[in-house]
């Protein structure tokens, strides 16, 4: 991955129930499957569209990088 570490960022996952469950990217990728501490309900993170979101968050920023670079020239 490029530049950014965002494994220490939070994340929030909605449950069925209505509760909220936060995690961190980092611990959702080493264990994709939480329960919910409201209903006990399984929620399962999909390791791929985690990753998928995680290099698009990573290209937007390197392109916003990019684009103010070009601004100070």
């Amino acid at each position: 991955m490029g530049g950014l570490d965002l494994d220490h960022e939070k994340i929030d996952l909605d449950c069925d129930c209505g509760a909220t469950v936060t995690n961190t990217i980092g611990e959702l990728r080493r264990s994709p499957t939480l329960a919910c501490p409201k209903c006990g309900m399984t929620i399962q993170v999909e390791g791929s569209d985690l990753d998928r979101g995680v290099r698009n968050i990573d290209r937007a920023f390197g392109k916003m990088d990019r684009d103010i670079r070009r601004i100070g020239q």
